[in-house]
């Protein structure tokens, strides 16, 4: 920590002398932040798979009632 200053205002975070980047060091809202994330990508990999579901079901329901269709078109022959 001898090469980090705290920056004024703001807790768990620090400005590099060397680099001047400001550096987040607080372990809880990192943790918070990749936990958020791991939460909104399984959403999206949850709401993807759905949306993959829908689309076969969606055509399976076309293709029945295609065969719907051409039954109905033999039988009123």
């Amino acid at each position: 920590m001898d090469n980090m200053i705290p920056v004024e205002g703001m807790d768990g975070f620090y400005r590099d002398i060397h680099s001047g980047a400001i550096i987040n060091k607080n372990t809880n809202d990192y943790r918070s932040y990749v936990k958020k994330r791991e939460k909104m990508k399984q959403q999206q990999e949850n709401f993807s798979a759905l949306k993959d579901e829908v689309d076969s079901l969606k055509s399976d329901m076309n293709d029945i009632k295609s065969m719907l269709i051409s039954i109905t078109d033999i039988l009123n022959k």
